[in-house]
């Protein structure tokens, strides 16, 4: 079992109890506030404004619902990530 998370608690709870975890970062950084513990992978966006730190992003549009920092992965990426943890 593992599990793909964004900065949010779902990510630290997973890496308190030891589980493997791909934890992606656009906004923030992972450097201050990553998972922390073993078979933790951080995914940091290279997107030009990350990390901005900025909880409301001013790149939204009416077609573009989320930050564009999280497209820069895609899911099948995410997905070979967990699964190269979980052997």
């Amino acid at each position: 079992a593992g599990v793909i998370a964004v900065d949010t608690g779902l990510g630290h709870l997973a890496a308190a109890l030891g589980i493997p975890t791909v934890s992606v970062y656009g906004a923030s950084d992972a450097k201050l506030t990553g998972t922390v513990g073993n078979n933790q992978l951080h995914l940091q966006t290279q997107y030009p404004c990350s990390p901005c730190l900025i909880r409301n992003c001013d790149k939204l549009t009416p077609d573009n619902q989320g930050p564009p920092c999280y497209n820069t992965f895609s899911a099948m990426d995410i997905w070979k990530n967990l699964t190269a943890q979980l052997v």
